[in-house]
């Protein structure tokens, strides 16, 4: 957890520094899409297999995945190729599009890129150490990352067939069959697209981690069907996004509407809160504030006021009291009053 707030914090702090500048939020959110990575990466395993090029296949393939890649086959490699765009089509894309959506829901300005980059913080972390054998550290962050992408997953797999066109019954039964409650969705959803067997299980660290087959009467994948599942991610993303915009056109206005709009001083521009008391809650807390903060500059303003004052009749008493022995009056504390007689200081006298 502190290594998302440490994330948040400087993201929130890079967006104050800079006055939220467009430009800043742009990038910060277009860095956290790994749509164009994720055929990047993919690309050259594609270009080895074209070529026959096995060892170079597995090599490329080492760098996107995690299980053992040493004595995959070809069929088995291009199997690993499409469940690494299934499944990262909704954690490194459709997922940081719902974080931003909702981010942009809290607060205009700089929430979509907080909310972001708290998700891709958490993900990284389960990606690093998630479920390792130090439960202290791995196991939280497993659990986090499955907290955030659980309703990401759940949307994104409906994108997914309704832009294929196909698979929805794929989909629905075989989205569970996974040990992660959320890595079965978009695998599901491509090999129901697709029409191929994904699955099944593989090598990691040496040992072997039975899977279950999805869509099992699906036919072998080919090295075509990896342009195939590029094909599909860039219409369920591009789906994605159109909802999106258009679910928060919609929205916004009605949050509105429902006098949920608020202009936080943090900012200065129009946001949309959760609920009216929220809204309540926070002016509450800023009269109160104020309210202290003007009593405490009346009692400062009196405080000074009665110290001058008492310093005064400190002088006059001091005054007072040795003019009587026929003694100059010299006054420790304090300025000399500066009235003129005969062109001397009354203090020079």
């Amino acid at each position: 957890m502190s290594t998302v707030a440490v994330t948040v914090f400087t993201v929130w702090f890079v967006l104050c520094l800079t006055g939220c500048n467009l430009l800043v939020r742009v990038y910060l959110l277009y860095s956290a899409l790994a749509w164009r990575d994720l055929k990047d990466e993919t690309a050259p395993v594609l270009s080895c297999l074209l070529k026959n090029d096995i060892e170079g296949a597995r090599f490329w393939l080492s760098r996107v995945v995690g299980r053992d890649t040493d004595n995959l086959t070809e069929t088995e490699i291009i199997r690993a190729v499409i469940e690494t765009i299934a499944e990262n089509s909704i954690d490194g894309v459709i997922s940081v599009m719902f974080w931003a959506c909702l981010g942009h829901i809290v607060n205009a300005s700089y929430g979509a890129c907080a909310a972001v980059w708290m998700f891709k913080a958490a993900s990284t972390l389960d990606s690093m150490a998630g479920y390792e054998s130090l439960a202290l550290f791995g196991w939280p962050s497993a659990r986090l990352d499955d907290l955030l992408n659980f309703i990401p997953a759940r949307l994104g797999g409906v994108v997914i067939v309704l832009a294929g066109g196909r698979g929805f019954r794929v989909f629905m039964r075989d989205r569970l069959k996974h040990k992660s409650p959320n890595s079965a969705h978009g695998e599901a959803a491509f090999a129901g697209v697709l029409g191929v067997r994904l699955g099944g299980g593989a090598y990691y660290g040496g040992k072997f981690e039975p899977r279950e087959w999805l869509n099992a009467e699906g036919r072998e994948p080919d090295a075509r069907d990896i342009v195939r599942a590029w094909k599909v991610l860039d219409a369920s993303c591009s789906a994605f996004a159109l909802i999106a915009i258009w679910g928060l056109e919609a929205l916004l206005p009605l949050l509105a509407g429902k006098g949920l709009m608020l202009d936080w001083p943090i900012t200065g521009t129009g946001n949309i809160g959760i609920t009216k008391a929220r809204e309540y809650l926070r002016r509450s807390v800023e009269l109160l504030r104020n309210g202290k903060l003007h009593m405490l500059a009346i009692h400062s303003h009196h405080h000074r006021q009665q110290h001058s004052e008492g310093l005064s009749l400190n002088r006059e008493d001091a005054c007072g009291k040795t003019s009587g022995l026929g003694r100059n009056c010299s006054v420790p504390h304090g300025r000399p009053k500066q009235r003129q007689h005969d062109g001397r200081l009354e203090g020079e006298r």
